[in-house]
């Protein structure tokens, strides 16, 4: 004969395996739920990335078309391995590049390059003026030399920075290939649409930094 106590105990043992059972089902029967959610998150991420990077492209081509400029880039600053001392390689890669159709696209060219071989780009920087440059004018360095490689004649940059307001992580650049075009162009004109242009990049990048 079962005690009271032993029938009290298998009733308790009993509905505890029935719950971890009903858990166990309904874990099981979840999982297509699981995967749905999983899957529509990140067909939302890669909506967002093609938003913000469409919208980029399309933010570089008018600021091409305002200024008659030949290029509009977006340079961007990143890590890439170490130095032997175990020191950073600083290095940077042209993400977004709008060209005028009889102007070819340098973009390939500026994939993963060290910083130090454009170091004077970075004094350009510090300046935060996207006042025109003439490649002509400028000392003899790589920068000159890749400008002039690519019928660059003219150039305008703008440094992009982070929330701080003091780091900068990356640049547009505005290049024209012709001097008469300069010669047309209104520098405050310029400006105006270059930081306009800053300011809707900086906010895209930053909105969508966890989807990059």
């Amino acid at each position: 004969m079962i005690t009271d106590s032993l029938q009290g105990w298998l009733e308790v043992v009993g509905a505890a395996l029935g719950a971890i059972t009903a858990a166990i089902g309904a874990f099981i029967a979840s999982k297509p739920i699981i995967r749905y959610f999983k899957k529509r998150g990140a067909v939302k991420r890669e909506e967002t990335f093609n938003t913000v990077n469409m919208r980029i492209s399309d933010l570089l081509g008018e600021l091409r078309m305002k200024s008659k400029g030949s290029r509009v880039s977006l340079t961007q600053f990143h890590n890439g391995g170490k130095f032997a001392d175990g020191s950073s390689m600083r290095r940077m890669s042209i993400s977004h590049q709008s060209c005028d159709p009889k102007i070819s696209s340098t973009m390939q060219f500026r994939q993963d390059v060290l910083v130090s071989r454009f170091v004077e780009i970075i004094q350009q920087l510090r300046e935060n003026n996207p006042h025109i440059r003439n490649v002509s004018s400028l000392f003899e360095s790589n920068t000159k030399k890749f400008y002039e490689l690519h019928d660059t004649t003219g150039f305008s940059i703008l440094p992009l920075f982070c929330s701080d307001s003091l780091v900068v992580y990356g640049y547009i650049t505005i290049e024209w290939c012709d001097l008469q075009t300069i010669d047309n162009v209104d520098e405050t004109d310029v400006k105006s649409h270059m930081e306009y242009t800053r300011d809707q990049v900086s906010f895209l990048l930053n909105s969508a930094k966890d989807y990059r």
